[in-house]
């Protein structure tokens, strides 16, 4: 028995929950079923209960930007909490013997959601109507807000350098966390990566905090738990 994680991404949040609920129902019964006796079966039954729980934190985590920012900040904290505690559940069920990869995978996908829950910010998007778009002096205004004393509130910012050129839905800056007075969408930071094919240049966006892709990366830190870098 090696349950895999379910894709969160589905049309729509009711339809995610009832086969959230389908398929680890399954995984339970499944898991009622195997032998007492069967040392490995009674590995899988001691998985169950912590499999279920990072499954349903991967899930919560995904929609937390729907939540007011206040239940946001209880959520990642309850989360950071949780994920550890479900880990050592994992660790102390395989104690002895390899981890099946499922599992592992698993923690992963866990440990990536609370991360990108933490990181949750306002990204800036070229809009899709824009021919073309040409990074202006963000560090030159960010640091008028340094100055101005308001730099504090900004875990941290991602931008491109002045005059990159970007195309539509392309994100042109991120900060962290979410300033209410701004109209931008609550979302995980993402990074955009530049390639050039024949000549054609081509740009790539991609989680942030997600594996490093090819091409050159074109968003950097500006600003660090409100410390300016530019």
């Amino acid at each position: 028995m090696t349950p895999r994680p379910i894709n969160s991404d589905a049309d729509s949040t009711s339809e995610t929950w009832a086969a959230l609920l389908a398929h680890w129902t399954a995984v339970a019964q499944a898991a009622s079923a195997l032998p007492a006796d069967d040392d490995h079966a009674a590995r899988w039954r001691a998985s169950v209960a912590p499999m279920i729980a990072l499954q349903a934190i991967v899930f919560a985590l995904a929609d937390l930007a729907r939540l007011d920012p206040t239940q946001r900040a209880v959520g990642v904290d309850r989360s950071g909490v949780l994920v550890p505690d479900h880990a050592r559940a994992l660790s102390e069920a395989w104690r002895g013997q390899a981890m099946p990869r499922s599992l592992f995978e698993l923690l992963g996908d866990a440990r990536a959601a609370l991360d990108a829950a933490a990181h949750l910010g306002q990204a800036f998007v070229v809009r899709g109507g824009a021919d073309r778009f040409v990074m202006p002096d963000l560090g030159r205004a960010i640091a008028l807000r340094a100055r101005a004393g308001s730099i504090d509130a900004v875990r941290f910012a991602l931008a491109a350098d002045v005059g990159t050129e970007l195309g539509p839905g392309v994100p042109a800056a991120f900060f962290s966390p979410v300033a209410p007075q701004l109209e931008s969408a609550v979302t995980a930071p993402a990074q955009v990566y530049e390639t050039r094919d024949g000549g054609v240049r081509r740009l790539e966006v991609a989680p942030y905090l997600g594996e490093l892709r090819a091409g050159r990366p074109l968003l950097r830190v500006v600003v660090a738990d409100g410390r300016l870098l530019v």
